[in-house]
């Protein structure tokens, strides 16, 4: 008995979506306002998303970076 094509394609995209889960280091905006302000942004520290205490690239270790729907940040300032 085989499985039907659209099952196959489900549990493919579920894969995909496990491999691109949040990693230490990964910034989300929880806000609006300058990207260099640390109040704009939560951090995840391995297991939870906390209130950050750096904008993301202030301090090496910076992977990705999320701008929740919503939001908007103002590159204004001078980012490394």
């Amino acid at each position: 008995m085989s499985h039907p094509r659209g099952l196959l394609l489900l549990v493919m995209c579920c894969f995909l979506g496990i491999s691109h889960a949040q990693e230490t280091g990964d910034f989300r905006s929880v806000g609006s306002g300058n990207w260099t302000d640390s109040g704009n942004w939560e951090t995840y520290n391995g297991t939870a998303w906390v209130a950050a205490t750096s904008y993301p690239g202030e301090v090496p270790g910076t992977n990705d970076v999320y701008i929740i729907g919503g939001a908007t940040i103002d590159l204004g300032g001078t980012i490394p």
